[in-house]
């Protein structure tokens, strides 16, 4: 069951802690590193992909931190991401224990 609602979420809650943790994270230049150990060479076609995704992650971590959240109010979000209702795998099956 918790594997199902982190795997549901996963990608909220990295974003969310990103956030809340409050390190400056230059992510095309993260991108840009991951790619490096790519076999072939990037386009730059891939570049403006990468200059994308990375505007993609850094605008709801920016809108996070502009809204200066408390502990208790991350952990808080965080838990209503896990447990909301449109959270398909928030359904145990019958065949599931705890």
């Amino acid at each position: 069951m918790q594997t199902l609602l982190l795997g549901a979420s996963w990608h909220q809650l990295f974003l969310i802690s990103v956030a809340q943790s409050n390190v400056a994270i230059d992510w095309t230049e993260a991108l840009l590193d991951a790619a490096a150990g790519r076999p072939r060479s990037m386009t730059s076609d891939d570049v403006k992909a990468m200059s994308s995704d990375a505007s993609r992650v850094s605008a709801p971590v920016q809108r996070l931190r502009h809204l200066k959240l408390d502990v208790t109010e991350y952990t808080c979000l965080k838990a209503m991401l896990l447990f909301r209702p449109g959270n398909n795998s928030s359904r145990p099956s019958s065949s599931s224990s705890s």
